[in-house]
């Protein structure tokens, strides 16, 4: 967060809407569901395009 805030001007409030999803950690009952129900989940999970 330091780093962007001094290198981009990104203050903490303006980055909390995203800083869910740079630490959520993946639900346990979704490491063992098969590529269909990951591509899906992908659909809409913005960490989910880059996982996958």
């Amino acid at each position: 967060m330091r780093s962007l805030s001094n290198s981009h001007g990104l203050a903490r409030s303006e980055a909390e809407r995203g800083l869910y999803e740079s630490e959520r950690r993946v639900h346990w009952s979704e490491e063992q569901q098969d590529q269909d129900f990951r591509r899906a989940c992908a659909e809409c999970h913005p960490l989910g395009r880059v996982l996958l």
